[in-house]
């Protein structure tokens, strides 16, 4: 009758064990699965998509000459002059509206008049100025 007793006794320490090891497996899943998620979220924010700036670029078709500048370094801008009439467009990203909106508008007729007259002042004091 011993034997049947320690039999007995035995079976709960083997279904103990196993009861055992399923949690340690189960921890040990899920704590694999914590790591690979938490370095599957660095590399996705160490590979996300930097803000592109493009200032500086500049480009000319027919009378019209595109440029883009930076302002304050905080906003890109999108300079477009028109040779032809003489004027500069100045456009900027409007955020709230989502598109690009016309900021101001420089007319630069009258500008080169005046260097232009800057350029004859200089020149006739130039030959005022030679022996």
């Amino acid at each position: 009758m011993t034997t049947h007793h320690s039999q007995t006794t035995d079976a709960p320490a083997e279904s103990a064990v196993r009861v055992g090891n399923g949690k340690d497996l189960t921890i040990a899943i899920l704590s694999v699965t914590a790591v690979i998620l938490l370095v599957a979220v660095l590399i996705v924010n160490g590979l996300s998509p930097r803000e592109a700036m493009a200032f500086g670029q500049s480009d000319k078709v027919g009378k019209y000459v595109v440029s883009t500048a930076q302002l304050e370094g905080t906003a890109e801008l999108l300079v477009v002059l028109n040779s032809e009439v003489g004027q500069i467009n100045l456009y900027g990203f409007n955020v709230q509206q989502g598109q690009i909106q016309r900021l101001q508008q420089f007319d630069l007729t009258g500008l080169t008049r005046r260097l232009q007259r800057m350029r004859e002042a200089a020149q006739r004091g130039t030959r005022r100025q030679q022996p």
